[in-house]
């Protein structure tokens, strides 16, 4: 398996993008929208994950008491996870992911719908898989 986040929007504060699980025959087999925190240089906490490839791990988070993916390898970064978050400003440097986007708040920026039961079948695609990798590509 590989996941491929194409990010097709940034600013200084929000990121969006499309995240894809490839299975090991080249198949895209799950497809969402995601989004993260804008380029603010990779700074912790505030930033989107640095463009590049990195290790995806599952293991348990304390914080949210259940099992999730992290990303290993960012440059002078550690805890970027993916989980549910509706808006951007929910994320501290990790990936949401959810059904749709939409302005749930009427700001400017799109915000992600059915975020919880999108994460559940994210974990559900990849039942079994404690590594991967995750390649993360900027908008061209």
């Amino acid at each position: 398996m590989k996941v491929i986040i194409q990010r097709y929007k940034m600013d200084e504060n929000q990121t969006t993008g499309t995240f894809t699980v490839i299975n090991n025959e080249g198949w895209p087999i799950f497809t969402c929208p995601c989004i993260e925190r804008g380029d603010r240089n990779n700074e912790l906490s505030v930033s989107n994950v640095k463009a590049g490839t990195y290790d995806l791990v599952f293991e348990y988070s304390p914080r949210f008491d259940t099992g999730l993916y992290e990303l290993y390898g960012v440059p002078g970064r550690s805890e970027c996870k993916i989980h549910q978050a509706n808006y951007w400003d929910q994320l501290n440097g990790c990936i949401a992911l959810g059904a749709y986007l939409v302005n749930l708040n009427n700001d400017k920026y799109m915000d992600l719908a059915s975020s919880v039961k999108t994460v559940n079948d994210f974990h559900r695609i990849m039942k079994g898989v404690e590594r991967c990798k995750i390649e993360i590509i900027n908008p061209l």
